[in-house]
């Protein structure tokens, strides 16, 4: 039993790895192995997106740049600058202004004066990452004879993303081009006001409060805690590749009944046999072709996000990972009967499980070990935030210790639990996808046994019956509600029968007589309710379908190789005994052909190859020549009669006359229940209508007593029909004794046969006059009936008279069978309809006591933080020198800031200097510098992520230098970001993706149309393109319109949709709710036009461009609004609308505030 498991095994793995690897090895090798390598290198090096790339450490001494040099050296199209006077006119703010603007201007570059603070925001507006298109800003509070205070105070501002990188080695840096230049003009205008002595050149140089090993650590940290809290289903998305993959491939066998074929054909002692090697052949094949990509995923991993865990841990971690999403593929792909749903269906709720795991905590310790030996996505996740949690502390993994707590995650299950949750789940699915299968699909019958009990007979059937009853959901749940179950079909009723050795047996019958059911039920594809069947299984079944099962991928020699070695018990038939079975089968030209390019002849011949090797006894042979040409259907019956003495046949057919030429045996079934069987002469001879002959009406002969007149064939002629052989050749020998040449004698057909027993025909009336006669129709009155019978079946198969149709009929006509095919396909559609409603209903946890802000520009953008020495948040610590220099001007630069005197560090030389900064780095904030006797005065500055510290340092050296009071502080840009905007952003992550995914459902249909050819058989009947693809769009609008209209009623559910709160009463209620669908469609429209362009109205450019930013209007609201204004004209609705819905729901970047509030 186990040689025969593993034979069989090993078969279908290699025949799984030619069709899906080999005969695909660009597409498989893509989706397998680079595309999955690709993306966790992405993921895993993305890690260096949190944080700017920077060279951290000491720098170098070089001289302030000038202003007019840092003006050229701009980027980004940064390209004025903005003076904000508060009013002060006329005095020395505006001469300190005008000198500047002068220089600015001399540069090439835009400077605008401006009265008031607030119109920053739209003089210099900021993007969401805080870029803008100025150099800078400096606000004037006051000066001696101006404003408060009677001193210098000035507000430094720039862009928010300035100073986020540094590179201590390089000399252009943000903080050297935007800040010290710009600062350093103004105190020189300053000083120039006041008639002080312009201030000396100065060298600089960063340093950073960390060493580049420190910030490389940092930034893993920051890396850990994003796996840790939104990035670990990431990093799953990657290794869930083999659940589409398998999962499709599994239900695309079983839909085209390869999987059947294989289980009916190969022998086994027990019937999970084979569906057991079947299953785990799966396994193997997709595990060794996956392999690699898991190994290199774990490497990966360990390399890029947990360098200081064991690669050991990573790589086995990764391997197991993979085998349980196999096990669990093959559990998901035994729900589905069809391919159509399945590999999306089995990929989606997995990955929606791991972003349930990511985000819906904090879970208990028993949560996480019920949820992880349960789902492998979320045993996947969880393992990835245990690794995580043990690297952000900077320690390897330990696999038995529970990790350090992080936040709310606090649970304790060890990584070794993880281990043997997925070595479970990769032995205990495929038994439950095997559970699954037989329960759904299983045919297995106690009473169906693959030994005879008599040595003369291969096929023995005792009292065999088939009824198809109504499900037990249908028999005792819907009936509870009324609802009427079926009832019970029955198929086949109490069938008798024995084939002998070498024989041909015939089931004939009409449609729907139970011939399939018969021939299924002896191949093992259907169950048996009563009785017993007995065939000899020795070489294994062979079994030609009605419809040819192949694998499009193989050639002709495979298909017939592969099914002979699997249903082979012993040594396997040469190359050459194959190659000479496919020949005999009229195959030899096509031996290398693929099954794809045979035609319908060609293919069937193959079938019989497939049914013939391996030395099957018993054959199953449904419809055989259904749908051939002539000449093919000749030669497969020289082929079936050529294999009649090695093997038992049992066929099914319509033709009679194929019956006639191969059935040893026929039996002749009606309704599911036998009504004769015998050998073709002797059913002829017992049931058919007797002998017919023919000859002209004038010949001068009578015909005997006996015999019964018939209608004539033709005008001049009679016919008369004799009970057997003996008169009718006694009648005949009269012809001829009486000079009679012309006439005609026809014996007994088993169409005769057919006809006397099949209660179909007598149904729909297609019984010929003698049938009609016996039920009581005189002979005279014979005639008159056959007229009336022939004149009423003109009438029934009378033709229509067509007309042509329009587009919109079309259209209507093709809609209508939309609908009606969706009631027995609805899936996909019930699919699109969850998935966005249910992720809808998800993300408004992210939006949890958010608070909406309002109209005022300033309301929707942030309050940045002023910044001075006044303000530093640690114990500043300020080494500067010489004492002999600075010692008298500590005590004025404490009453100015209220430092405590103990934060500066007085250093005598300027190697004492850099040797201090050299140690106390980490220490020095926000810098320090030294009044060179000999040489420039030098300055060093934190400068890491932010420009603050040379600010500082700057202002605090022009204090002593110039010998002026000079307040200068730094404040940045207000950039567009609302209160809540991480939630929001991961309600726009979330939300999109599921925006994203379910228009793709709709391309499911169209494509099937294509595949089977309905759309050519549209387009050659008459259908335009036009109306075809208008009704494409038509019906899947329809569930656009409904997951609009929910999803737009979930959020307003939640009260934080508030659109049209505040529109005028006296606009009508239509105009309300047409916004308010509209609305839905705002965001809904641009994913569906993925599939179905439409032509929105174009933008402004002119406007946008003005700004920079072409696309930003795209980003923030999409285009829907302006469509609105311009068809509708209500500006003041639409610019609600979407400043409403932007900043409420999906606050993304900087709103055009002056044109739409």
């Amino acid at each position: 039993m186990a040689g025969a498991i593993v034979r069989q095994t090993w078969i279908l793995t290699k025949k799984t790895l030619l069709v899906v690897f080999v005969r695909q090895w660009f597409f498989t090798s893509v989706r397998a192995f680079w595309a999955p390598i690709i993306f966790m290198f992405f993921i895993t090096y993305a890690k260096n997106f949190f944080v700017p790339p920077s060279e951290y450490g000491i720098g170098n001494p070089s001289p302030i740049r000038s202003f007019s040099n840092a003006l050229n050296a701009a980027e980004g199209g940064r390209d004025k600058i903005v003076f904000v006077n508060n009013g002060y006119t006329g005095g020395e703010i505006d001469q300190v202004i005008g000198q500047l603007s002068n220089q600015v201007r001399d540069a090439g570059l835009q400077a605008i004066t401006i009265e008031r603070d607030v119109d920053l925001l739209t003089t210099c507006e900021s993007s969401l990452r805080g870029a803008s298109s100025c150099f800078g800003a400096a606000v004037f509070h006051s000066s001696p004879n101006q404003g408060q205070g009677q001193t210098w105070n000035y507000t430094l501002r720039s862009d928010g993303a300035l100073g986020e990188t540094i590179y201590v080695g390089q000399k252009d840096n943000d903080v050297q081009i935007y800040v010290l230049p710009f600062q350093r003009a103004i105190d020189q205008a300053i000083a120039s006001v006041d008639g002080t002595p312009t201030v000396p050149d100065t060298d600089e140089y960063p340093y950073t409060e960390r060493t580049q090993k420190e910030y490389d650590e940092r930034i893993r940290q920051l890396y850990m805690g994003a796996l840790i809290n939104i990035m670990g289903a990431a990093l799953y998305i990657g290794v869930c590749g083999v659940t589409y993959q398998l999962t499709g491939q599994m239900a695309e066998e079983r839909e085209r009944g390869i999987s059947q074929l294989v289980e009916a054909m190969s022998p086994a002692k027990k019937a999970w046999h084979t569906q057991f090697a079947r299953l785990l052949s799966m396994h193997f094949a997709f595990d060794i072709i996956y392999f690699p990509a898991w190994v290199i995923m774990g490497v990966i991993v360990w390399g890029l996000a947990f360098p200081t865990s064991s690669v050991v841990i990573l790589i086995i971690f990764h391997i197991l990972a993979g085998l349980s999403l196999t096990s669990f593929s093959i559990f998901g792909a035994a729900f589905f009967r069809k391919a159509q749903l399945s590999g999306i269906t089995i990929v989606i709720i997995p990955i929606l499980l791991a972003i349930i795991a990511q985000v819906a905590g904090p879970f208990s310790t028993s949560a996480v070990y019920v949820l992880s030996l349960l789902f492998p996505s979320i045993n996947y996740v969880f393992f990835i935030i245990c690794v995580a949690r043990f690297e952000r502390q900077l320690v390897a993994m330990n696999m038995v210790k529970a990790a350090p707590a992080y936040e709310d995650h606090v649970w304790t299950t060890p990584g070794i639990v993880f281990w043997v949750f997925a070595i479970i789940q990769t032995f205990v699915y495929p038994f439950l996808g095997a559970l699954v299968e037989r329960w759904l699909y299983g045919t297995v019958s106690a009473d169906r046994k693959t030994t005879t009990s008599s040595p003369d007979h291969n096929i023995i059937l005792t009292n065999f019956s088939k009824h198809w009853t109504p499900s037990w959901f249908r028999r005792n749940v819907l009936a509870k509600f009324g609802i009427k179950p079926p009832e019970t079909v029955i198929a086949v009723d109490d069938f008798s029968m024995k084939a002998r050795k070498g024989q041909i047996m015939v089931l004939l019958g009409a449609n729907g007589s139970g011939k399939s059911t018969t021939l299924d039920a002896i191949a093992g594809l259907n169950s048996i309710t009563t009785g017993a069947i007995e065939i000899d299984g020795t070489g294994g079944l062979g079994l030609c379908p009605q419809k040819n099962v192949m694998w499009d991928e193989l050639n002709v020699y495979e298909h017939v190789r592969i099914f002979n070695q699997l249903k082979s018990t012993g040594t396997y038939d040469s190359k050459d005994t194959i190659e000479d079975l496919i020949r005999a089968c009229d195959l030899g030209h096509k031996i290398k052909a693929q099954s794809s390019t045979l035609s319908g002849g060609q293919k069937r011949k193959l079938q019989l190859a497939m049914m013939f090797t391996g030395g099957s006894k018993v054959c199953c042979v449904d419809e055989v020549s259904s749908g051939l040409d002539p000449l093919s259907r000749r030669k497969i019956w020289e082929i079936l009669l050529a294999e009649r003495g090695d093997r038992t046949f049992l066929l099914t057919t319509h033709f009679l006359d194929e019956a006639d030429v191969l059935a040893d045996y026929v039996a002749i079934l009606s309704r599911g229940v036998l009504k004769t069987k015998g050998t073709s002469v002797q059913l002829k001879h017992e049931v058919g209508a007797g002998y017919h002959v023919t000859y002209p009406k004038d010949a001068p002969v009578k015909p005997p007593m006996d015999a019964i007149k018939k209608p004539a064939p033709s005008d001049g002629m009679v016919q008369y029909q004799f009970a057997n052989a003996l008169p009718a050749t006694k009648f005949v020998d009269v012809l001829r004794d009486h000079g009679v040449k012309n006439y005609d004698i026809v014996g007994p057909t088993l169409e005769d046969v057919f006809l006397a027993n099949a209660e179909e025909v007598k149904e729909y009336n297609l019984m010929d006059a003698e049938h009609v006669e016996k039920d009581g129709i005189t002979a005279a009155n014979k005639d008159i009936a056959a007229s009336d019978q022939n004149s009423e079946t003109e009438k029934k198969l009378e033709m229509g008279k067509g007309h042509g149709t329009g587009l919109f009929k079309q259209m209507i006509i093709l809609v209508q069978k939309r609908i009606t095919i969706v009631k027995r396909n609805f899936w996909p559609y019930v699919f699109a309809l969850l998935l966005p409603i249910v992720a809808a209903g998800l993300v408004t946890l992210f939006l949890k006591n958010y608070e909406a802000v309002g109209c005022d520009p300033g309301a929707a953008a942030n309050d940045p933080t002023v910044f001075s020495l006044s303000s530093v948040n640690d114990i500043p610590l300020i080494p500067i020198g010489p004492r002999s220099i600075v010692g008298p001007a500590i005590n004025t630069i404490i009453q100015r800031t209220g430092i405590a005197e103990e934060s500066f560090f007085i250093v005598d030389t300027l190697d004492e200097f850099n040797n201090y900064v050299d140690t106390q780095f980490r220490n020095i904030t926000p810098g320090g510098f030294f009044l060179n006797q000999d040489g420039p005065p030098l300055m060093a500055y934190l400068a890491s992520g932010s420009v603050i510290g040379g600010l500082i340092t700057l202002n605090t050296l022009d204090n002593i230098v110039l010998n002026i009071s000079i307040s200068t502080q730094y404040q940045q840009f207000a950039v567009p970001f609302a209160p809540g905007m991480g939630s929001t952003l991961q309600l726009i992550l979330y939300f999109g993706l599921a925006m994203c995914v379910y228009p793709a459902l709709f391309a499911l249909y169209p494509t099937q149309e294509r595949l089977r050819n309905v759309r050519a058989l549209h387009y050659s009947n008459g259908i335009r393109a036009v109306p075809l693809w208008l009704a494409y769009t038509t019906f899947d609008f329809f569930f656009v319109l409904v997951i609009a209209a929910i999803t737009t009623g979930i959020f307003i559910g939640v009260g934080q949709l508030t659109v049209l709160d505040r529109i005028e009463a006296n606009i009508f209620s239509g105009i309300k709710c047409m916004v308010r669908a509209r609305l839905s469609l705002h965001c809904l429209l641009p994913v569906w036009s993925m599939r179905y362009p439409l032509r929105l109205p174009h933008l402004d450019r002119r406007d946008v461009a003005a700004r920079g930013f072409r696309l930003r209007r795209w980003r923030n609201g999409i285009a829907l609004p302006h469509l609105l204004h311009r068809i509708h004209g209500y500006p003041h609705i639409c610019s609600r609308i979407r400043y409403r819905f932007v900043h409420t729901i999906l606050p993304l970047d900087g709103v055009d505030h002056i044109a739409f509030c």
